[in-house]
């Protein structure tokens, strides 16, 4: 066999090796930031105004007033905002392709469909007043795409869609 093809064969393998060895790398290095992005959402989760805020909304009518709102949530009211920043950096994370839609749908579906019904008024009158549509763009947008997921479907919990699972062994 000619010296020139032998080194073809050996340049041609480890190109492709190295070209293995990157999609494998990129790969790895893509779960890792899609942990490290689902440990961020549970820190979100640990926030005490988060975590204050939430039954506070929960058990809160749709479609009050901004003043109904003001009123309801009183001097807690910076509480809700931690909702709203919280939700609107998932909207920038997923439009950005940083975080996937599965993994926010997990973790916060309701509470960003349940935050956009009950306070879509509110954020209309506050773009009203202040002249701004970007107040909670992102909100808006990310409660449309979890509400476009469930279009024509039933929203079936965690509880009901994985109850024969078990932990691989």
């Amino acid at each position: 066999m000619d010296t020139a093809l032998i080194f073809d064969i050996v340049t041609t393998t480890m190109i492709l090796a190295g070209l293995v060895f990157a999609g494998l790398e990129i790969r790895h290095m893509n779960k890792a930031r899609e942990h490290s992005n689902m440990i961020a959402i549970l820190n979100s989760f640990t926030s005490t105004d988060f975590n204050h805020a939430l039954p506070k909304l929960f058990g809160m009518p749709d479609g009050l007033s901004r003043k109904e709102v003001e009123e309801h949530f009183g001097d807690e009211i910076q509480k809700m905002w931690v909702l709203f920043s919280t939700f609107e950096s998932l909207g920038v994370l997923l439009h950005r392709g940083e975080i996937s839609i599965d993994l926010i749908d997990d973790f916060f579906s309701g509470p960003i469909v349940l935050t956009w019904q009950k306070l879509s008024r509110y954020i209309e009158a506050l773009r009203v007043e202040n002249n701004r549509e970007t107040i909670a763009e992102w909100v808006q947008w990310l409660a449309e795409q979890m509400m476009l997921r469930e279009t024509g479907e039933a929203v079936v919990g965690a509880q009901i869609l994985h109850k024969d699972w078990r932990p691989p062994k």
